[in-house]
């Protein structure tokens, strides 16, 4: 297994552990998770860079990547909807997450139609990324600061990064709409 491909599995893992460690709840709780999400927020960054300069892009990998970015954002996403019991937040990660999973189907079938190239990710799908990402590391952090106004600042960055979603689903599906319509 490359260094890239350790990177990627590595957020696999930590994701499940950052929902563990929100739910527990202790006092170092979010100072923890938010540390374990940069991590995996970082590693998201390092993995295809590391990939491409060592020449170690593979298949497997192209394909786990984007599936280890979904897991790690929707399962934070989750756990922090149950413990803020934040109906807002829920709607957030509602969009998140189905918007997603859309995108990535829509990347399976214009790949199985070899159209993969009309859905590779755009500048506007990486800074909803990084907004998502930023978003949520504040607002996991956010928990152990309460005075400073960092649950709204974080809310507003993560819904930044709704917007940005939505806008480049509605792009991707535009450019594949020749390639949509008359297929069996």
């Amino acid at each position: 297994m490359n260094t890239s491909t350790t990177l990627t599995n590595l957020r696999i893992i930590i994701g499940p552990v950052i929902a563990i460690i929100i739910y527990i709840n202790f006092v170092f709780a979010p100072i923890i998770a938010s540390i374990l999400f940069a991590i995996g927020s970082i590693t998201d960054f390092l993995d295809g860079k590391i990939a491409r300069r060592k020449s170690q892009v593979t298949k497997f990998g192209t394909f786990l990547d984007p599936v280890a970015d979904k897991l790690l954002v929707s399962i934070v996403l989750i756990s922090l909807v149950y413990i803020l019991d934040s109906f807002y937040l829920s709607i957030i990660a509602t969009i998140i997450i189905a918007r997603e999973i859309i995108i990535i189907s829509l990347r399976e079938w214009m790949a199985k139609i070899g159209k993969d190239s009309y859905v590779e990710v755009s500048m506007i799908g990486k800074l909803k990324a990084v907004l998502q990402m930023v978003g949520i590391f504040l607002l996991i952090i956010s928990r152990t600061m309460t005075n400073i106004y960092l649950y709204e600042i974080s809310m507003i960055i993560i819904s930044l990064g709704v917007l940005f979603g939505v806008y480049s689903a509605a792009h991707y599906f535009y450019s594949c709409i020749p390639y949509l319509k008359n297929t069996d």
